[in-house]
């Protein structure tokens, strides 16, 4: 539960700055930094979607934690 809460602060912090940031000055991010953080976020939110018995399984989880593995090695390539 804490965990959730410090990771949603965290994301939510991180928008909102972005967002005000952007708001007083335009920011100019190109397409190719952005592109792995949209796809692996459209898979998170597929993955995240629960089906209709409304639970979440240990095969998404284990998507979902792989698909963080998968992002962290884009990012860290990167940078």
């Amino acid at each position: 539960m804490g965990l959730g809460t410090v990771l949603g602060s965290n994301v939510f912090n991180g928008l909102f700055i972005t967002g005000v940031a952007a708001t007083i000055t335009p920011i100019k991010v190109p397409i190719t930094s952005a592109a792995p953080a949209i796809i692996v976020g459209l898979g998170a939110l597929a993955l995240c979607f629960p089906p209709r018995s409304g639970r979440i399984g240990r095969w998404r989880g284990g998507l979902l934690v792989a698909l963080y593995a998968v992002y962290l090695t884009a990012i860290l390539e990167r940078g």
